[in-house]
Parts: structure tokens; C-alpha cells; sequence
């Protein structure tokens, strides 16, 4: 049997004494015996084994090999300017107390901001003592930051365990911060896990082909079902990853999507919040849902989908003007099974932001019905990804929908 590799405490010590770097700016240290300092309010993972080190708190789970895995909540630190600088020094902070090296597969990801914001990293090290999968997540809250670690030795224990980590986060409040603590709950963990999609019944993703009123030809939509009684008519543009639903309500534009919804058994109602407006749901089956008198199929599951080949926006996908355009003009983008992506100009002819959306190539992670692109020149891009209806788009996926809107598949690379 080959030993499980070990988080050695003993060389480095994962402990909150060697991390009270994680204030981390220009400002010294609070005095963390001040009265002003919050407390942390969370639920503890269940059956994970609890003890304090220098003024943190560590939960080790059950039955894992001793040492693989460790969840710290570090004591509460005061915000020190900008919040996106503070973090980067508490994670270069924790790689360098930690001896991490070779950062690989980074997923960053920020939610809400002014009193209530929120930051996430994640990626891959090498270290003296094996690999590493760490994971740091901080919520600045009113004039402090609350922070969380979360560390395995292997990848395997990780994709086992990041669910809990990410629970325990999300339970996470800073009693005493100031700023808007009731709404903490709103944002959603990591984003690797949207839990509020992942409940029973028909809660989840669904598209359907709609003949809207004044139309002769169908058009595609999208439905999202909460599994707290809220819908939402459509699929944000990037996607379930980090999608808050709090700071969406805010937002007038979108004030016709929300929806309720009760539903038992196999039926049930769907209503438009503020109106009258009412439409009936019959689940046909497990992936098909009638809402009204239009059929929707349930979007699968693309999280750790790896594509091989490239994708167009032109109804033709093989047509052969398409290989005479330049570079930054060619609305093509390829997907290798090794994670990394091009974009010859899809994002600056077709889907574009407004923003920088210059061609280029990086890296890719797909993960609750979102695209997450990692540039290799330091940008940052998430749109919505799902497949053609209920398609499955591990193998199926002559057609497959970015930011709502259809791409096809190319016979050439």
C-alpha cells in the first residue's frame, strides 16, 4: 500500500501562530485581546475533531490518515484598505509559511463587496512533503476579515471533503464586525459546490425550446430552481459559480425573473413574484419537466468537464471562411482535454463584455453550469456553460451553449 502523503506539523506546522501574518499589509497587527474584536458564530462539520492552536481553531475529519486534511478558522483581523491586496498577501502569507511552491490550477473568485465582500483561492503546490490542494477563503466584514484554511494532501481528499469546507464557510458570521452580517448567507461558499441547486425534486438547471407570444420559430430558455421555493427564469450570464442571489435582487433589470414555486410529488406551481401570473409544473419524468404548456429538460452536470475540439458561432461550423480570418477576428474557441483553452476572437466578435476582450489562451475549469477562463496574461473570464437540452456534454456535444448562446462543433481543430 502506498502511504498516503502528510501535512508534516512538525517542519510546518500548520498552526495559527506561524500564520498572524494573514492581517497582512503595511499595518501592524491588532491587538487581538482588544474588547472591539468580533466573535465567529459557524457549525462546526459534524464528527470532525475540534482543538485550538494559538488562538485558532482546527477541525481534523474522521477516519482520514493523520495529518492529510485540516480545516483552521485563524482569529479575525482588521481590514486594511483594499481587501483584494489584503488577501493576496494572506495567501502569499500562507504559501510562504507553509513551503509551497509550483502553484498550478488556480481558481480565484470574488462576491459582493463595500461592507460585505468576499474572496476565495484555490490551487495546487508542490511542497517538501508532497502535494498540496489549498484552499483560502476570507469575508471582509464591516472593519474586519474572518478567514478560513483549508488543506489536503492529495486531490482525492480534496474532491471528499471541500464540500464540508465549504458548508462550514458559508455558515461563517462575524458577530460584532459591523457591515451587513445578515446577509452573509447570500454568498454563496466557494463555489465549487451551489448547494441550493443540489436538493431533490426539481431543483437544478433546465432549458427548454419556448414559442414565445408574437414568435413562429422557438427560441431556447433557461430555468433555475432553488431548493428553498425561489426560481429564477433564466441562467445567469456567468453561470451558478459564485452566483448571489441577494446582490441579483438588487438589480432592476432582473426584478421580472424571480419566481416561486411549491411543488410535491410529481406537480406543482410556479409564480411570478409581484404578479398574478401563474404556470403549472408536471414532472414528466426525472429529466423533464412541463412548466406550462413548454417541455424543459434537465442541463447535466458539467462540473469537471474536459472538452477536445474546437467551437463556432457560425451556423456552419466547417465552413472554410471561417480559417481565413485573422486572429481577434475568428469566433472560434478550442478546448484541449488537458485543461487549457484558445480563444482566436469568439469573446471579441460574438460574446462580448464591453471589457477586455482580447483573443488569447489559458487555462479552463467548468463547475455549476459556469466557464471559468484563466488567461495567461492574469485575466479572468466566467460565462454560463451548459449543453443542447438534456444532452450530456462529456459526449454529446455537437452543440453546446455559452453564455446562452449556441456554438457547434467543428469537424477540424
Amino acid at each position: 500500500m502506498v502511504q498516503a502523503p502528510t501535512i508534516d506539523t512538525q517542519r510546518r506546522r500548520l498552526s495559527a501562530g506561524a500564520l498572524l501574518g494573514l492581517a497582512g499589509t503595511s499595518v501592524p497587527w491588532p491587538a487581538l485581546a482588544a474588547p472591539t474584536v468580533p466573535t465567529y458564530r459557524f457549525n462546526a462539520p459534524a464528527g470532525w475533531a475540534r482543538s485550538h492552536e494559538s488562538g485558532a481553531i482546527v477541525f481534523k475529519p474522521p477516519r482520514e490518515p493523520a495529518n492529510t486534511v485540516i480545516l483552521m478558522l485563524v482569529p479575525p483581523v482588521v481590514r486594511a484598505g483594499d481587501f483584494a491586496s489584503q488577501f493576496d498577501v494572506m495567501r502569499t502569507t500562507v504559501e510562504s509559511n507553509l513551503g509551497l511552491r509550483e502553484r498550478a490550477n488556480v481558481w480565484q473568485q470574488q462576491s459582493g463587496g463595500g461592507a460585505m465582500e468576499q474572496r476565495v483561492h484555490l490551487a495546487t503546490y508542490q511542497s517538501n512533503d508532497g502535494p498540496r490542494v489549498l484552499v483560502v477563503m476570507a469575508r471582509a466584514q464591516g472593519n474586519w476579515v474572518g478567514s478560513v484554511l483549508f488543506m489536503t494532501s492529495s486531490a482525492d481528499a480534496y474532491d471528499r471533503l471541500e464540500s464540508r469546507a465549504s458548508e462550514f464557510f458559508e455558515s461563517l458570521r462575524l458577530d460584532g464586525a459591523g457591515g451587513a452580517s445578515g446577509a452573509v448567507a447570500a454568498v454563496q461558499p466557494t463555489g465549487r459546490a451551489n448547494s441550493a441547486l443540489r436538493g431533490g425534486g426539481i431543483s437544478g438547471v433546465w432549458m427548454g425550446l419556448v414559442l414565445l407570444v408574437g414568435s413562429y420559430t422557438p427560441e431556447y430558455r433557461w430555468k433555475t430552481f432553488f431548493d428553498d421555493g425561489v426560481a429564477f427564469g433564466d441562467l445567469p450570464n456567468g453561470g451558478m459559480a459564485g452566483f448571489n442571489r441577494e446582490a441579483a435582487r438588487r438589480v432592476s433589470a432582473l426584478s421580472d425573473y424571480w419566481n416561486t414555486y411549491t411543488f410535491a410529488g410529481s406537480s406543482g406551481e410556479l409564480r411570478r413574484e409581484g404578479t398574478s401570473a401563474k404556470w403549472g409544473l408536471q414532472l414528466l419524468n426525472r429529466d423533464q419537466l412541463k412548466i406550462g404548456s413548454d417541455t424543459f429538460y434537465r442541463c447535466a452536470s458539467v462540473d469537471g468537464l474536459r472538452l477536445d475540439g474546437s467551437w463556432t458561432s457560425y451556423a456552419n461550423p466547417d465552413d472554410p471562411s471561417l480559417d481565413a480570418l485573422p486572429v481577434g477576428q475568428r469566433p472560434v474557441i478550442r478546448f484541449g482535454r488537458d485543461g487549457r483553452f484558445r480563444d482566436d476572437g469568439l469573446f471579441a466578435t460574438f460574446i462580448t463584455s464591453g471589457g477586455d476582450d482580447r483573443p488569447g489562451g489559458g487555462q479552463y475549469e467548468m463547475r455549476d453550469f459556469s466557464l471559468i477562463l484563466r488567461y495567461d496574461d492574469g485575466r479572468l473570464r466566467q460565462e454560463a456553460f451548459t449543453g443542447f437540452l438534456g444532452a450530456n456534454p462529456r459526449d454529446q456535444n455537437a452543440k453546446v451553449f455559452v453564455r446562452r448562446s449556441q456554438l457547434s462543433r467543428r469537424a477540424r481543430s
